[in-house]
């Protein structure tokens, strides 16, 4: 967050379930139409500056189709370390315990929130990050061509099929390899990593101000 500098607000959203009190979402789809929803509560029309971390380029995606549909403006997405394709492994593949330890270890490198070491909580994590899983496992994109910024580790790179993004994001479409791994990637000590991303916000903010009504 520090990279973007003081004068660049972010607003995120967390997925349903982490509370332990709401369900998950079962699709990709609802997950983009509630966060859309949310987001036209904070601002109601665009340019919209989209971003998305991991497989959540999938719902980054759905939404931002939904705004061009409405007849709003859609800079280009920004997109941090998405896999390749919806068919990628995830946390499935691996126990109960050793979740709860990757977590824990993100956690001590200041690498993700939420109290670790609660055991309800880590529950509902678990339970969240099943449900994220299937649905993008379920998932089949929609082509959108909207122009992008893809950020991304050499690993998932060259993992599976490396056209199968290109085959979403059929518009304008410029991919940059920042780390090794997932990790290093998206690194904000790792100066490939920063010097790109503020390059592309630089760029994005471009077409934000090409957007912006002429003055009378």
């Amino acid at each position: 967050m520090r990279l973007l500098g003081d004068d660049q607000p972010v607003w995120a959203f967390q997925a349903r379930g982490l509370d332990g009190v709401s369900a998950a979402h079962v699709s990709v789809d609802d997950m983009a139409a509630d966060y859309l929803g949310e987001l036209r509560k904070v601002r109601a029309h665009g340019p919209y500056f989209l971003g998305s971390l991991c497989a959540g380029v999938y719902i980054v995606a759905s939404i931002a189709r939904a705004l061009r549909a409405a007849g709003e403006d859609v800079l280009p997405l920004l997109l941090l370390d998405p896999p390749n394709s919806v068919s990628q492994p995830g946390y499935w593949q691996i126990s109960e315990d050793e979740f709860v330890a990757k977590m824990q270890a993100r956690h001590a490198r200041g690498t993700t929130a939420g109290p670790t070491e609660d055991p309800v909580y880590m529950q509902a994590v678990i339970r969240t990050t099943a449900a994220f899983e299937q649905a993008i496992a379920k998932h089949r994109p929609l082509p959108y061509d909207g122009a992008v910024y893809v950020l991304s580790s050499h690993q998932r790179m060259h993992r599976d099929d490396p056209l199968a993004l290109r085959r979403i994001f059929t518009g304008r479409y410029k991919r940059y390899e920042v780390g090794e791994t997932h990790a290093a990637a998206l690194d904000p000590r790792n100066p490939v990593f920063a010097s790109t991303l503020r390059r592309c916000v630089g760029l994005i903010l471009d077409a934000a101000r090409s957007c912006a009504p002429a003055a009378s």
